[in-house]
């Protein structure tokens, strides 16, 4: 009821742009269990601005509920044309939908999985302050180790970090960077001679209790361009 009146709040500010607000008044619909209207809003929204593509997803979600599968699946391509030739998959999607109450995240990932994408039952990266490593927990498992992860199918990145810092990053088993690692409070910092620009980053990591060694997604990291899931190496 809240993100309704800022949106409502916004057209009245701004009356020439009513399709992201009318989408998003969708989306807070659709979360409340009211998917007719939802599907109303999103599809109004979308006559409103047709290349508003990530009105599409909250489309999909309500048909899905509905049961309208067939025009769940059309509604979720509106959604993939805003991805270009990329298309995905539940975990990448759930990114940008950072809900803070867990049962409207996984009504939203149950609904895209209902319309046909790719992905399985919760399977999407979940993060809490109970599952937060600290900085001696950080300092602990990163350093002296190497880690791995997936950025999409099959493309794998290394990192590799000696006890002092030292650091390599490797990906598809390509050197693309050396640099320094180190913690700050309760984060891990990196800064690469070539990668991400040379630019230090830093993130914090979080316990990932359905991640597998296989799927290199036991812990998460939770960075400026996106939350990639890793797991150790040794």
């Amino acid at each position: 009821e809240e993100a309704i009146s800022y949106a409502k709040r916004s057209m009245l500010l701004n009356p020439r742009d009513r399709a992201f607000p009318l989408g998003w008044i969708g989306l807070a619909r659709s979360c409340m269990g009211e998917y007719e209207e939802a599907v109303r809003l999103a599809k109004e929204a979308l006559e409103l601005k047709s290349d508003a593509h990530a009105i599409g997803a909250f489309l999909a979600v309500s048909y899905a509920h509905l049961g309208r599968i067939e025009e769940a699946r059309a509604a979720l391509e509106i959604y993939y044309k805003g991805w270009g030739k990329a298309q995905p998959r539940l975990e990448m999607a759930m990114y940008f939908f950072p809900f803070k109450n867990p049962e409207h995240a996984e009504s939203l990932a149950d609904g895209f999985l209902k319309a046909g994408m790719p992905g399985k039952p919760s399977g999407y990266f979940k993060v809490s302050d109970e599952l937060k490593l600290n900085g001696d927990e950080i300092t602990s498992l990163f350093f002296g180790t190497e880690i791995a992860g997936f950025l999409g199918k099959n493309r794998e990145w290394r990192i590799g970090r000696m006890v002092n810092g030292e650091a390599k990053f490797w990906y598809r088993s390509k050197l693309i960077g050396s640099g320094k690692s180190w913690v700050e409070g309760d984060a891990l910092c990196n800064q690469w001679d070539k990668a991400v620009g040379g630019l230090k980053y830093c993130m914090n990591v979080f316990r990932n209790p359905e991640g597998t060694p296989e799927e290199k997604n036991e812990y998460v990291l939770l960075t400026d361009y996106g939350i990639v899931g890793c797991s150790i190496e040794h």
